[in-house]
Formats: structure tokens, sequence, C-alpha cells
């Protein structure tokens, strides 16, 4: 198991920095982030600066959003939306 962690790490890691495509699923308010996926069905935690908050932000639902990437995990990559 911490083998294919660090396989996932690695692979999550090669994405920092690029610009993904990602459908907005859904808002984590533990973390204040929207959810979404990329086109390669990887999650993706992100922030939106101009819906901070989940009530503002549903009309994001089920829209595509830009997002660059800027940190790895093993289960997901976390970003910011650009414009």
């Amino acid at each position: 198991q911490e083998r294919q962690r660090s396989i996932q790490i690695r692979r999550n890691a090669r994405l920092v920095g690029t610009v993904e495509e990602s459908l907005v699923e859904g808002f984590n308010k533990a973390t204040n982030q929207r959810i979404g996926r990329t086109s390669q069905n990887r999650t993706l935690n992100f922030t939106h600066a101009e819906h901070a908050s989940p009530q503002d932000g549903e009309t994001l639902l089920g829209r595509y959003l830009p997002v660059r990437g800027r940190r790895a995990g093993p289960k997901s990559f976390a970003g910011q939306a650009v414009n």
C-alpha cells in the first residue's frame, strides 16, 4: 500500500503547475473548497475566489472551470481556479 501511495503522489505531482479543466461536483465545508474531477477522472479540490461561500457557488455545480494544480496528494490534488 505504501508503494502504491508513493506512485499516486508522484503521478499527481506531475499535474502541479498545469491547468486542468475540472467539472465542479460539490463543496467541502470543512476545507472551504470546491470538489471537481479532471478529464482524467482525478479528484481536484480547489478554491474559487469569485464564489467564496457554498451558496454563491451553487451556480458552479455541473460547470467546467480551468484550475491550476498547486499541491499533490495520494488520492487527489489541490489547486485554484484561474480566470
